[in-house]
């Protein structure tokens, strides 16, 4: 006898950070996201060779409550650049980095 249960959204804990300023650092990022529940060692920058921000990061976040609100954020400004935040993946996220 086969199952046609549908399968519960799925959901996301992480999102990608688009267009962080060069001297972004975790500290920045918790601020930009204050009174959420960022995971323990969940923000991950990415750094060029000069180790200056690319512009992108990850945070990984305790709830999914949490990561919704974190989207709800998409375009507010750090400082004088507005970032672009899209919930993703973990896969998704591990992939990128």
């Amino acid at each position: 006898k086969g199952k046609s249960e549908r399968n519960p959204p799925e959901k996301f804990y992480c999102v990608k950070l688009d267009g962080l300023p060069y001297l972004a650092n975790n500290v920045a990022v918790k601020d930009f996201f204050e009174g959420l529940e960022i995971a323990q060692r969940g923000i991950h920058l990415m750094h060029n060779d000069r180790h200056q921000c690319t512009g992108i990061g990850y945070v990984e976040f305790v709830t999914s409550a949490d990561c919704d609100k974190a989207v709800a954020k998409n375009k507010e400004y750090m400082g004088k650049r507005f970032i672009l935040v899209e919930a993703i993946t973990k896969r998704d996220m591990l992939d990128s980095m």
